[in-house]
């Protein structure tokens, strides 16, 4: 698995801020592979564990595909800002994330992944919200099967770790199952 160019270099630069320590080489392969396959894809990277992960993202999109990363903070700002500047797909954002969900309500992203300690408040129900009907979730940090973002998606979504160390949930909605009825199939004829 080759790392998109310069990743390594970024990786040490954000490594010595504090940042991406519990970033999952294979999950950022898996991103750059799901890119690759979602043409037009709008996706959301936001806090300080999800910024890695938006380096894979960009490498695999589509030339119409569309990614904004997020920070609460204009330290992460200035680390992200200048690496992803020259790409006209993707933005940078600092705004607290509630604040930003609420001015966003209108949108629904086909992927997001979320930084869950990097959040002030219980923002699950919105983040929930603005995710595609068919879209899917990478919650990051430390603990992540533990909070309320995970929690919320206890019925309604497909949950999984990626890993043992509790550093990573990849989750989407479950799909309206059809109970199993039989349709169609053989008729009693009779003689009349």
């Amino acid at each position: 698995m080759t790392p998109p160019r310069g990743f390594e270099d970024w990786l040490a630069v954000l490594h010595a801020s504090g940042i991406g320590e519990t970033f999952q080489p294979h999950i950022g392969a898996l991103l750059r592979v799901w890119a690759g396959t979602k043409n037009g894809a709008v996706c959301l990277a936001s806090g300080r564990e999800a910024v890695p992960y938006a380096h894979w993202l960009q490498d695999g999109m589509t030339m119409n595909s569309r990614l904004i990363v997020h920070s609460q903070t204009p330290e992460i700002s200035d680390l992200v800002d200048p690496h992803f500047s020259s790409d006209i797909r993707v933005a940078t954002h600092t705004q607290d994330f509630a604040c930003f969900l609420a001015d966003i309500e209108q949108h629904k992203f086909d992927l997001i992944v979320l930084d869950v300690n990097d959040q002030s408040s219980d923002i699950s129900s919105t983040v929930l919200q603005r995710l595609e009907e068919h879209g899917m979730l990478l919650a990051v940090g430390v603990e992540v099967t533990h909070s309320p973002l995970i929690k919320a998606c206890a019925d309604a979504y497909f949950v999984s770790q990626t890993d043992e160390h509790d550093r990573g949930v990849i989750a989407s909605k479950k799909s309206i199952q059809h109970r199993a009825v039989r349709r169609g199939g053989r008729r009693r004829h009779t003689n009349e």
